[in-house]
């Protein structure tokens, strides 16, 4: 369940919730980094509530953040299985 950091540039409010899914961030963190509660995230991503202009840009550089570290880790996964011997060390 991928989401490129280009696409979020189009996001409608349920695609946040794919967005952040897949970046493996929670409902509270979004809360947190947008001073809102976990509420109103839940509201916007069901669409019964919008963004400000504000907090939808905060919000997409938040999870493009996000899944460039999830990229990252993704890949320095893979390239520890390529290599078996590092395969066996903590990260």
């Amino acid at each position: 369940m991928g989401v490129s950091p280009e696409k979020l540039m189009q996001l409608n409010n349920f695609d946040y919730r794919i967005a952040r899914l897949a970046a493996g961030v929670t409902l509270g963190e979004v809360a947190q980094i947008l001073g809102v509660t976990e509420s109103m995230v839940s509201k916007w991503e069901s669409g019964s509530r919008r963004l400000s202009a504000e907090q939808g840009l905060r919000l997409r550089a938040y999870l493009i953040a996000a899944l460039r570290r999830k990229a990252t880790e993704a890949r320095a996964l893979a390239d520890s299985l390529a290599q078996p011997e590092k395969a066996l060390q903590p990260f």
